[in-house]
């Protein structure tokens, strides 16, 4: 993908390429270990400075974002002053939106 300048595009600064993987789940027949499979991808990513689909299952945390996005701090302030009262916010938004 052509690179942007969207503060927490994947493609932020520069082109990328985008690897998607999936494990098929069928619904109530079996739980596969997909847990350790998406953390072995992650891995995997993160040692060529990947970043995850913000779609997607991940591990991310804001202080994993704040590595590898340069504006992250930025869009953080800006989230902050557009909704101060988080009612945006969920779980999944806390852990990559707030400092620990």
């Amino acid at each position: 993908m052509k690179g942007d300048n969207i503060w927490i595009s994947n493609c932020y600064g520069g082109d990328k390429c985008y690897i998607g993987v999936i494990m098929y789940r069928p619904y109530g027949k079996y739980d596969p270990p997909y847990k350790e499979y998406f953390h072995e991808f992650h891995k995997l990513m993160e040692s060529f400075d990947g970043r995850p689909h913000w779609g997607k299952i991940h591990p991310w945390k804001y202080e994993d974002c704040i590595k590898s996005y340069p504006m992250w701090e930025n869009f953080c302030k800006l989230r902050e002053k557009l909704d101060p009262d988080n009612i945006l916010s969920n779980e999944y938004t806390k852990k990559v939106f707030k400092k620990e």
